[in-house]
């Protein structure tokens, strides 16, 4: 944990995070910081990378602050389906209902490193981490960051 915690402190991370906080005008939230860190560590054994190649994505590509923003535009703004057994549905006055937006956890750039660095690397792996960290939908959410991928790509080699 220690070694994420030193990630998450770095100045590389603060970068990133302070650039995507302030174009995308995010709330950062530090509230319950050790379980974040207990819940990247895990994502971390879970997907078999080593520091050093997420250290990689934070400090040598460029392009990886772009995918970040490209993910928040595409992907966090949308409705989430949710998915139930048969005859197990809600109804409708039951569905979950988000009423507001609080903000990203610390660890979220640390997330979207993991992902980067599978669709850049290992894109065969993406989608068995993805289910591995139990990620609904784990094809469909694949094929949809590595379009996100894409998208960032393009948008960093054209600056």
């Amino acid at each position: 944990m220690e070694k994420i915690e030193k990630i998450i402190n770095s100045k590389a991370y603060t970068k990133v995070l302070e650039i995507v906080a302030k174009t995308k005008k995010l709330n950062i939230l530090s509230d319950y910081y050790s379980t974040l860190l207990k819940i990247a560590e895990k994502n971390l054994n879970k997907s078999k990378l080593s520091i050093d190649d997420l250290n990689e994505v934070l400090t040598l590509d460029q392009c990886f602050v772009y995918y970040v923003l490209k993910k928040i535009e595409i992907i966090d703004g949308r409705v989430i389906e949710e998915e139930y057994p048969d005859g197990q549905e809600p109804d409708e006055d039951e569905k979950t209902v988000t009423t507001a937006v609080l903000g990203k956890s610390v660890t979220f750039i640390f997330d979207n490193m993991i992902e980067y660095y599978f669709i850049k690397n290992n894109p065969i792996e993406l989608e068995r981490y993805l289910k591995d960290i139990g990620i609904p939908n784990s094809k469909k959410y694949a094929k949809e960051i590595c379009e996100v991928y894409n998208l960032s790509d393009n948008d960093c080699t054209n600056n």
